[in-house]
C-alpha cells in the first residue's frame, strides 16, 4: 500500500473505530451514548486542566533545578512528571465526573461505556488529528517546501515529509496496536474508579491513579530504550492487566445484583 492510503485506512480506524466500538456497547450493554460523552468530557476536561498545570510547573521549576539540556535526568525527570500527572489528573477527572455529574451512570455496563468514551476521544483528537494532518502533508508537502524560506522550517518539513514517504504497513499496525491497548486500559481504569463510586473505598481511585502513571512511564520508557514494539508489548500487559480488572468486577457486579433481589424478595 501507498503511504497515503496507509493513513486513510489509519485515520478511519482511529476516528471510526471508537465510535464502532461504543455503538456496539450501546447494543450489547443496553448503556446510554450519554455515558460515552460523559467519559470523553472527561479527557477533554482533564487535559485542559493538566496542560496549563504543566505550563506552570515548567515555569517555576526552570529557574530552580540547574540540570543540562542533553542530561540523562531530563528525561527522567519530564518522564516521571507527564506520567505521574496524567495519572491523577485523568483518574481524578474521571472519579469527580462520575460522582458528581454523570450521577445515573453507574455499574460495571456504565464504567465500560465511560472508559470506551474517554479512550476513544483521546484515539480521535490525539491519533486521528495527527494521522489527518499526516495526510494533509503527504499530499501538499511539496508546495509547502517550496513557501517555506527559512532553513530550519524545511529541514524540519524535509524530515517529515521522508518519514512519510516510508511509512510502511507495519507502522499502521503498530499505532493501531498501541490504541487498543490503551483504550483497553481506559476501561479497565473506569471500572476501577466506578468501585470508589459505588463503595466509597478510595483505595480503587488509587490503585487508577497508580496504574496509570506506571502503564505511561513503562510504555514510553520502552519506546525510549527498545523501540516501537517493546512499547506495545508493555502496553500489552497492562491492558491485560486491565482485562483482569474488568472481567473481575463484572462477576461482583453480578453477585451484587444477585445480593440485592434476594434482600429485596426476603423483605417482601
Amino acid at each position: 500500500m501507498s503511504p497515503l492510503t496507509l493513513l486513510n485506512v489509519q485515520a478511519v480506524i482511529v476516528i471510526l473505530g471508537p465510535l464502532a466500538l461504543g455503538w456496539w456497547l450501546r447494543q450489547r450493554l443496553a448503556v446510554s451514548w450519554r455515558t460515552w460523552g460523559w467519559g470523553a468530557l472527561t479527557f477533554i476536561a482533564s487535559q485542559l486542566a493538566r496542560l496549563p498545570f504543566l505550563y506552570l510547573l515548567t515555569a517555576l521549576l526552570t529557574p530552580l533545578v540547574r540540570v543540562a539540556a542533553d542530561s540523562p535526568a531530563v528525561f527522567w525527570i519530564n518522564l516521571l512528571v507527564l506520567s505521574l500527572t496524567a495519572g491523577i489528573f485523568e483518574e481524578t477527572a474521571r472519579w469527580l465526573m462520575l460522582q458528581r455529574f454523570a450521577t445515573a451512570a453507574r455499574g460495571w455496563g456504565n464504567a465500560i461505556m465511560f472508559g470506551a468514551g474517554h479512550g476513544g476521544i483521546e484515539a480521535i483528537l490525539l491519533i486521528g488529528g495527527t494521522t489527518i494532518f499526516s495526510i494533509f502533508l503527504l499530499q501538499f508537502g511539496d508546495s509547502l517546501m517550496a513557501q517555506t524560506q527559512g532553513v530550519q522550517e524545511r529541514v524540519m518539513m524535509g524530515a517529515q515529509l521522508d518519514a512519510l514517504y516510508g511509512l510502511q504497513w507495519s507502522d499502521t499496525a503498530l499505532v493501531v496496536w498501541e490504541r487498543v491497548a490503551a483504550v483497553t486500559f481506559h476501561i479497565g481504569a473506569a471500572v476501577l474508579v466506578m468501585q470508589t463510586v459505588l463503595t466509597g473505598r478510595r483505595i480503587w481511585w488509587v490503585v487508577a491513579v497508580v496504574g496509570h502513571a506506571l502503564f505511561n512511564f513503562a510504555v514510553l520508557a520502552a519506546l525510549q530504550f527498545g523501540g516501537a514494539v517493546w512499547a506495545e508489548l508493555v502496553g500489552t500487559l497492562f491492558a491485560l492487566a486491565a482485562v483482569y480488572m474488568i472481567v473481575r468486577f463484572h462477576w461482583l457486579d453480578r453477585r451484587r445484583a444477585v445480593e440485592s433481589v434476594v434482600v429485596d424478595d426476603a423483605g417482601d
